[in-house]
């Protein structure tokens, strides 16, 4: 029976560590699931835990997308006396780093598709998948698949959407489906890239019902559709079977009955340990956090900012409007002073580790850990 293992938890809790002993344990290779890790040249602020001299393998490209990994070294794990052990290799494989440049939006449907072929390149060599990271969106797609799972990106139309201001985002998307907008929360209102995928599924569904969309931005292309992701990659959450829902667990076991590709079916049962860290006191989580901010400033999060806007990239850009570098763009262009980035980088972390547990305590699979 085949195991995958999933260590996911709030921000600063020590994921990383945990895989690399579970990893290291059970002959794993880790697959990244932190939707800020994803994109290349953000590093410091990502905390992504690898050495700056380390070379990237691609595996496979589909579309914009790069798959492939990085060597990241085990670190000692005390009171183990495997841990020197010459038989044992001093390495593993961590996956889904660098996937995407950092102007380009990446959606959860994306990284499912990323994900499954990171997953079934290490079944075929004999290893165990070890998911970690705090993207709960990621993990519920995955394992428990979503509605608008085959509806596959449409680039032409996100080039043309991501030029607009969230305003008009939000009119288009009132203009071709009210009641979706309705629906949505107050984040996902102010969200340029979910508007974007809401109108991109709503526009979807419009084109295939042979409805006309109704809405000038779209007219001139109403009979274009980009699919930028394989044919054989066109239901990414069902790839390695991974789609039943939490209602029909049994003994935390998942059922693989879907094909992998077009020529190979898995019939096997899959196994999950879900394993969830969470701090016990809120002032530890704030402990945590604040240490890692002052720690990642320390190692040159400001000018790896600069370098990334001297490169070219802006403000606006998917991988620059995240936690951390947000805040420190602000500063750089002497909008808040450093002391002033670093509270809102802090405030803006806490508030997110947050929403985390929120959303990861209502699913009954996760074992939880308090540390």
């Amino acid at each position: 029976m085949r195991n995958i293992i999933v260590v996911t938890g709030q921000t600063a809790t020590g994921k990383t560590k945990l895989a690399l002993q579970l990893a290291k344990k059970h002959n794993g290779e880790i697959i990244n699931c932190d939707s800020r890790q994803i994109y290349k040249d953000l590093n410091i602020i990502t905390g992504k835990d690898i050495d700056v001299k380390s070379k990237f393998t691609l595996n496979q490209k589909i579309g914009e997308f790069n798959i492939g990994y990085f060597p990241i070294s085990f670190k000692p794990i005390s009171n183990n006396p495997l841990s020197n052990n010459p038989l044992i290799p001093s390495y593993t494989r961590i996956w889904l780093y660098d996937i995407v440049d950092s102007k380009i939006p990446f959606s959860s449907y994306n990284w499912t598709t990323c994900a499954n072929i990171a997953i079934k390149d290490i079944f075929k060599r004999g290893k165990t998948p070890i998911i970690i990271g705090g993207t709960y969106l990621y993990l519920k797609h995955l394992l428990y698949g979503f509605e608008t799972e085959k509806i596959p990106p449409d680039w032409k139309l996100r080039k043309l959407l991501n030029k607009y201001p969230v305003i008009k985002l939000q009119n288009e998307l009132i203009k071709v489906d009210p009641d979706i907008f309705k629906k949505l929360n107050q984040s996902d209102v102010a969200n340029p890239q979910r508007l974007i995928r809401k109108i991109e599924i709503a526009f979807y569904y419009k084109k295939k019902s042979k409805v006309d969309a109704t809405f000038t931005l779209l007219s001139s292309r109403a009979n274009e559709m980009s699919v930028a992701i394989p044919t054989n990659y066109s239901n990414p959450s069902n790839l390695y079977g991974i789609a039943s829902p939490a209602k029909r667990v049994r003994n935390d076991m998942f059922m693989l009955h879907t094909k992998l590709d077009e020529s190979t079916i898995l019939s096997s049962d899959l196994s999950f340990n879900f394993i969830g860290l969470k701090f016990k006191e809120k002032n530890d989580l704030i402990k945590a956090i604040t240490k890692r901010v002052h720690e990642r400033i320390k190692q040159g999060a400001v000018d790896e900012v600069k370098f990334l806007l001297n490169k070219g990239y802006l403000p606006t850009d998917p991988g620059l409007k995240t936690i951390g570098y947000s805040q420190l763009i602000d500063h750089i262009f002497k909008k808040v002073t450093l002391k002033e980035a670093i509270n809102a980088w802090i405030i803006r972390e806490t508030q997110y580790a947050k929403r985390q547990y929120t959303f990861m305590k209502k699913d009954p699979n996760i074992h939880w850990r308090m540390i």
